[in-house]
């Protein structure tokens, strides 16, 4: 992303987002290019009011995917040579994407979100006062409510995409573990829709909460409500005609 930096802050890609995301920014004078400030921020952020003139470049990166730290909003970055080298990568690519040249994103996602990474790890002070244990644990809650509707994730993806165990992961899901927690999320998303959408098939559901079939649903649901969808969408409608 690039332009004037309340227009990154507030762009469609920040705010649309179901994920935390983990901004690096530079924000650069018209006078002198060199002359920039870089700032690690977590969602849309908040900078100082005389940034509002200014422009900026930024990469957003998934924050489950950077760290399982808690960030703090903003975080003026010292010069090293990682977030120097950043600035030149960010111009480079956005003057690629200006032009029609750039490489596909999937080319290029790994690597950013390494290199947000590693901007992070050598700038502690980022991160809140909280211990890390505290913090994955919101982490694991905070990319189940992101992205429990997609069926691919699973504990093993979790584990990934959070960079730590899969025995961390049930240190810190508490009594029934990570699969549970994404289980009822799921199950939770289905009850919402078969109270919200009579248009909507089971099979439609399933997809949409992220099970992998209408036979999963129809079992998680069972389980953790006493009543397969079908019943409970029937009460729901006789509750309403009475």
């Amino acid at each position: 992303m690039s332009g004037p930096v309340p227009a990154i802050l507030g762009s469609a890609a920040l705010a649309s987002s179901r994920e935390p995301q983990a901004v690096l920014m530079h924000v650069v004078s018209d006078s002198d290019v060199d002359d920039a400030r870089a700032l690690l921020l977590t969602g849309a952020g908040t900078v100082a009011a005389e940034s509002s003139q200014l422009r900026g470049i930024a990469l957003a990166a998934p924050l489950a995917r950077v760290t399982s730290a808690l960030l703090a909003d903003v975080t003026e970055l010292s010069g090293t040579p990682l977030v120097r080298a950043s600035r030149a990568l960010l111009r480079s690519l956005s003057d690629d994407f200006e032009h029609g040249d750039a490489a596909g994103p999937r080319a290029l996602d790994d690597a950013l979100v390494n290199l947000v990474r590693g901007i992070v790890h050598e700038h502690p002070r980022a991160a809140a006062p909280q211990s890390r244990e505290a913090s994955l644990a919101v982490r694991i809650e905070a990319l189940i409510e992101a992205r429990h509707t997609d069926p691919r994730l699973d504990v093993v993806q979790l584990a990934r995409e959070l960079h730590t165990s899969r025995r961390q992961l049930y240190r810190q899901a508490g009594e029934g573990g990570v699969a549970t927690m994404l289980a009822q999320r799921r199950v939770a998303t289905a009850r919402e829709l078969l109270e919200s959408r009579p248009d909507l098939t089971v099979a439609d559901i399933s997809v949409r909460s992220g099970f992998t079939s209408p036979s999963r649903l129809r079992a998680q649901f069972l389980r953790w409500t006493g009543s397969t969808p079908t019943e409970y969408r029937r009460r729901g409608t006789t509750s309403v005609d009475e």
